[in-house]
């Protein structure tokens, strides 16, 4: 099996199963996969970009647009993150957001 094809595989995985801190040095390395459909979001050190935004302003923002149906989508959108927070873990997850921030959490 080709170096390519096993990172491939690799991301594909840590994506739906694995550490993000994986996914965030494949993304960054270039490797590319497929677009496929789904539900993924995107965190910053494990966290969504929802909740980082709750926890600065203390209010949620509902059009932050932290969740995607694409994986190239949300691909594109870590990229800018990525860029905002270099030294950060910046990882596609599979799932939904949490959206845990709410008026009544951030009081």
């Amino acid at each position: 099996m080709g170096i390519d094809k096993k990172r491939k595989e690799t991301l594909m995985w840590s994506i739906y199963h694995g550490p993000a801190h994986i996914v965030d040095r494949l993304l960054t390395a270039g490797v590319e996969i497929p677009d496929i459909t789904g539900s993924f979001f995107i965190t910053v050190n494990g966290a969504s970009p929802c909740e980082l935004d709750c926890a600065l302003t203390g209010l949620p923002l509902h059009d932050l647009g932290c969740e995607f149906y694409s994986l190239h989508e949300a691909m594109h959108h870590r990229t800018n993150i990525k860029r905002a927070f270099p030294g950060a873990v910046v990882a596609v997850r599979a799932g939904r957001c949490s959206k845990a921030c709410s008026a009544g959490e951030a009081a």
